[in-house]
């Protein structure tokens, strides 16, 4: 299978994602549990969107890595998307995220796919 099927197959599913998500916040009260699969929903989210973006920006800029290299950094970048925006998300929910921290955990991630792209060159 193409690169480029499998990008449009994530794209539907993380408009299908969203959709349940929006589906999900307004069928289900906001208990404790509910909030956790919110996250997880959002994390998922996040992560299927993410990845076409990152394969279709990294194919216009980045240099190419091959078929298995540019799918596994777009798969890479999605993983970190979405599992920054789930902390993110259940540290707000938990009101434990201040601005600061935030910004924080955003520059670990940003640093950390720095050093992939630098141990790449």
């Amino acid at each position: 299978m193409q690169n480029r099927s499998i990008m449009i197959i994530v794209a539907l599913l993380a408009i299908l994602i969203w959709v349940g998500i929006v589906a999900f916040m307004h069928r289900h009260p906001p208990i404790a549990e509910n909030q956790a699969v919110l996250v997880v929903m959002v994390g998922l989210g996040v992560l299927c969107s993410a990845m076409p973006l990152s394969y279709a920006a990294n194919a216009r800029y980045a240099p190419p890595l091959g078929r298995v290299g540019d799918m596994n950094r777009s798969l890479r970048q999605g993983l970190l998307a979405g599992l920054i925006s789930g902390v993110l998300l259940a540290l707000h929910l938990m009101r434990m995220l201040p601005p600061d921290r935030a910004l924080v955990l955003v520059a670990i991630v940003v640093l950390l796919e720095a050093l992939f792209y630098i141990r790449r060159r």
